[in-house]
């Protein structure tokens, strides 16, 4: 057997129990070859759960040890670890949970909420626009307006009250019963914290707008569907003046 069969082999009783390696595994008196294996075994079980409670400490919090520790079992199972870096181990947990518990879908709105504010902390770096420099932009080129956000900048719906819950779990309180909530919500990061707000439906519209590379007068346009034309073009400059103070537009570019 080569190295890399070995290793296959190998990797196959970590995640299946396969036997097949025990032939090439050394047995003592006093640690025989599947106890020998099994260390290892546990280990890398053991690793998967820190690396699923360090990803989700609020939807461990709300659950209780126990029941996450049953959770993270199962998801083990089902979702062996397909990077290099541990970090991401638990992209799935939100849809695993959506098909493991049903009857309450509100944890998989909680797992990925946390998942997502996850990727806000890890996403990378990027210069933010100032107010001054979008002063500086002679009003007749604002028609022609395009915008890069930041790549912290994540958009999520929610159909449940889980940032009260999550607000709740975080701040040692005891969380409200799950209800039916739909909201928007954008999450980005301001230097090294990160930052939260909910969004009405002609801001999402907006932002996604400015995401997929609208002009400025194309948002205005596309706002038309919430006001009278002659309140667009002072409304969309002040959600403009908002996004930028609030770190959320990296650049303004010119189509």
């Amino acid at each position: 057997m080569t190295l890399i069969e070995l290793e296959k082999t190998f990797q196959q009783f970590l995640l299946s129990s396969d036997p097949s390696i025990l032939s090439h595994i050394h047995s003592t008196e006093n640690i025989p070859h599947l106890k020998r294996l099994n260390i290892y075994a546990n280990a890398y079980t053991l690793r998967l759960q820190e690396a699923l409670t360090a990803n989700f400490p609020a939807l461990e919090d709300y659950l209780g040890h126990a029941q996450f520790d049953e959770l993270t079992q199962g998801y083990i199972k089902a979702y062996s670890s397909q990077f290099k870096s541990i970090r991401w181990y638990g992209d799935h947990l939100a849809t695993f949970l959506v098909h493991t518990y049903p009857a309450f879908p509100a944890l998989a709105e909680l797992a990925a909420l946390e998942w997502s504010m996850g990727l806000v902390f890890d996403a990378q770096n990027s210069e933010v626009i100032s107010i001054e420099t979008m002063a500086s932009i002679d009003p007749a080129h604002w028609s022609n307006m395009t915008f890069k956000l930041i790549p912290a900048l994540q958009i999520i719906s929610c159909h449940w009250n889980v940032v009260a819950i999550w607000q709740a779990v975080l701040n040692t309180q005891t969380p409200p019963d799950p209800v039916r909530e739909k909201t928007t919500w954008a999450l980005w990061r301001q230097m090294r914290t990160s930052q939260y707000v909910s969004l009405s439906e002609d801001e999402v519209w907006a932002l996604n707008a400015m995401r997929r590379g609208d002009t400025f007068a194309q948002v205005c346009e596309g706002l038309c569907q919430w006001l009278r034309e002659d309140q667009v073009g002072l409304y969309a400059a002040g959600l403009l003046k908002k996004w930028i103070q609030a770190g959320m537009i990296a650049q303004v570019m010119f189509a």
